[in-house]
């Protein structure tokens, strides 16, 4: 006659086998939390950087004067905006016949010029430091005559 397994329970093989895999799943448990976190972690450090450091990080200073990188991009989209809305007249002026046909090479040569400069971020990041500075200096120099400039 044979023993029925079912009526007989677990067996210390049995019951070594559902340890380790208990162990095993608090380990997995433990480690996918661990990685969890630093994801959590990572994501959070990097949302951090974009939106509280670098937009405070000093990329200059001007006589004392310290210009955040979010003023320098400011100036810079500025710059931007001016070239591009330079580029729209020019060529506006030159389609409505403003511009005397033999003026047009050189405003065309004008054009591209300024589409060049676009292209080139260190002009771009040169032009906005030099309208930075002479902002801050013609601000200084009116500290020093004491005069007011209403908006």
């Amino acid at each position: 006659m044979s023993k029925d397994r079912s009526s007989v329970g677990q067996t210390r093989k049995h019951t070594a086998r559902a340890q380790r895999e208990q162990m095993y799943r608090q380990w997995l448990l433990a480690i996918s939390i661990f990685l969890g976190v630093v994801v959590v972690g990572l994501v959070g450090y990097a949302i951090y950087d974009y939106a509280v450091i670098r937009p405070n990080t000093v990329v200059a200073t001007i006589d004392g004067e310290e210009i955040t990188s979010q003023e320098f991009t400011g100036w810079a989209r500025m710059a931007q905006a001016d070239l591009v809305n330079q580029i729209e007249y020019l060529s506006i002026s030159a389609q409505y016949g403003l511009i005397g046909p033999d003026q047009l090479p050189q405003v065309q040569q004008q054009v591209d010029m300024m589409v060049a400069q676009l292209d080139d971020e260190n002009l771009i990041a040169q032009l906005t430091l030099d309208r930075i500075v002479e902002s801050l200096l013609v601000q200084q120099e009116l500290e020093a005559l004491e005069i007011e400039v209403d908006e």
